[in-house]
């Protein structure tokens, strides 16, 4: 990846942008992530206020994530913030994959791979369609993140410089957790052929990876720093809001240039 091409990268990063905000498929896509963001607005996000100060959810956040420490997210000043966040800590990554679910393959499945490749290299469409995937759901991130702090406007709920400054880290961190899924599954594009193929790949790689691990720790020795591999292995200690410097940003950031330096060794190999 030495000689790589701003230009050609950036023409590619424009191309998934149009892909997405500029067809008609894309306009479904942004409708579904809509419709499903909308009804966690309506049902959680919208009665956080009330959700927080009850004596009831905050029982239910302690049993069920008793371990992690949540109680100190419940007393921002901003209680939809807060809501926003575990919810967001979790589906977030899931849909970073289903949008990055399709970078190379479809193209190699056509035919036009081949194509592209005859005005850039592997190395530059790798780069440019993650980064491309990238800027995607961090524009996703900010528009649902921004809806989170005008609905609490309406709601009466003032926001202080204080609360900007926390969303704003928010919003650093939810996009630092899903650069792992996305680089993942800029790894699994480059050997898989079909969208869809990609999804079913990612699942069995992460659950059989996961059980073969576990299996290797009881038979043979505790290999459980394997576990360091998987994307949003640290997400439930980055759920706290206190996490360590290596779980909130060293971990993920190595898993990224791990995942990508892997993608660019397989899809120089890989046949089109």
């Amino acid at each position: 990846m030495s000689s790589l091409n701003v230009q050609r990268i950036w023409t590619i990063i424009q191309f998934e942008l149009t892909r997405l905000f500029g067809s008609k498929r894309g306009v479904v896509i942004l409708g579904a992530f809509s419709c499903i963001w909308f009804l966690i607005y309506y049902y959680l996000i919208s009665s956080a206020a009330d959700l927080v100060s009850s004596g009831s959810f905050k029982d239910i956040v302690i049993s069920v994530f008793g371990e992690l420490n949540l109680l100190n997210i419940l007393e921002w000043g901003i209680p939809q913030l807060s809501v926003y966040w575990i919810v967001a800590m979790y589906l977030l990554p899931v849909f970073a994959l289903l949008f990055s679910c399709d970078q190379t393959c479809s193209d190699r499945e056509r035919g036009t791979l081949r194509f592209i490749l005859l005005r850039t290299t592997r190395s530059e469409l790798l780069i440019g369609r993650f980064i491309g995937q990238v800027l995607i759901v961090s524009i996703l991130i900010t528009i649902t993140l921004s809806a989170s702090l005008i609905l609490a406007l309406t709601k009466g709920q003032s926001i202080s410089i204080n609360d900007l400054g926390l969303a704003c880290k928010v919003l650093g961190n939810l996009i630092l957790v899903t650069l792992p899924f996305i680089a993942s599954m800029s790894l699994i594009n480059s050997f898989v052929k079909s969208a869809k193929m990609s999804i079913v790949t990612y699942i069995l790689l992460y659950v059989l990876g996961g059980i073969l691990i576990n299996l290797l720790s009881y038979l043979v020795a505790d290999v459980s720093l394997l576990f360091y591999i998987y994307p949003g292995e640290q997400i439930d200690r980055v759920l706290g809001f206190n996490a360590s410097v290596f779980d909130q940003y060293v971990l993920p950031t190595v898993q990224t240039i791990g995942f990508m330096l892997v993608a660019n060794f397989s899809l120089k190999r890989a046949s089109l």
